[in-house]
């Protein structure tokens, strides 16, 4: 697999680099994967009021923002499911799908405690139900998320984690339940309620003059977090793309990483 690593006003993005070409996603098991990575996470140096090595600093949506993000994926989901246009060709179809899925499983991580959405058929029970009385389910559904962020220290910018320890792998214990997507798990994950994740390293030269970005992948099978990754690669100003010595030169991964990934205006090495 070849890595990219870019740089967006003093920001390296690391993240794998795909083959892209003008045909539409595919979404198979062969060609596709869930992301390790549910959120853009940034390294910097050590913070000004970090005591410990390692830090991090997780910032959640906004009331309204939840609201905003729950409405958006009900509407990809209700339009698929019970508004689908038998004229759609093969692409559209899929591109709706993809979306329709991508709400599934974010509502599921949401709301794994609510009995309305413990596994696919209460969901599409209740949000069948709601959608043929008219009535919308998104209050409903955005309490029960905020129920969840109250749990978690509020300042004067919204909910938001702060968390210290000695070492990286110490604090990863600590962040990486709250960063992923589990889904055999009983208990809800707020990933997709995150806005921002930032990791503070003490003694970090390189550190000091750039900050690196782990973002998800461009072939993740999330639509949004693929969306939101491409987008962000667009505005780097210089991209470095790590291969194989031995296929670097015919690489069509990197190839496409470089040609359709970058900004036109890009550096790349």
């Amino acid at each position: 697999m070849s890595d990219a690593v870019s740089f967006a006003s003093n920001k390296a993005v690391v993240s794998p680099a795909p083959q892209v070409d003008s045909k539409p996603p595919s979404f198979s098991k062969e060609e596709s994967a869930e992301s390790c990575t549910c959120v853009k996470t940034e390294y910097h140096g050590k913070f000004a009021s970090q005591e410990m090595a390692c830090a991090v600093k997780i910032r959640y949506l906004g009331e309204d923002k939840v609201h905003d993000l729950l409405s958006g994926l009900l509407t990809g989901y209700n339009r698929y499911k019970f508004q689908a246009d038998p004229d759609w060709d093969t692409d559209a179809l899929k591109r709706c799908g993809q979306l329709a899925s991508d709400a599934s499983n974010t509502f599921l991580s949401l709301l794994r405690n609510v009995d309305e959405f413990a596994n696919l058929e209460p969901m599409r029970v209740f949000l069948k139900k709601k959608f043929d009385s008219g009535s919308s389910p998104i209050n409903f559904m955005a309490k029960s998320c905020e129920k969840n962020l109250t749990k978690k220290k509020k300042d004067g910018a919204g909910y938001c984690d702060y968390f210290e320890a000695d070492n990286l792998t110490k604090l990863r214990n600590f962040v990486d339940p709250l960063i992923t997507s589990r889904p055999n798990s009983n208990v809800p994950t707020l990933w997709p309620l995150i806005k921002q994740v930032v990791f503070g390293i003490a003694g970090s030269k390189i550190l000091e003059h750039i900050t690196i970005v782990d973002l998800p992948g461009i072939s993740d099978t999330n639509y949004t977090r693929r969306t939101q990754t491409s987008e962000y690669l667009r505005i780097c100003d210089a991209l470095w793309i790590f291969s194989k010595i031995d296929r670097a030169a015919d690489d069509t991964t990197v190839k496409g990483c470089s040609q359709n990934t970058a900004n036109p205006s890009m550096e790349t090495s």
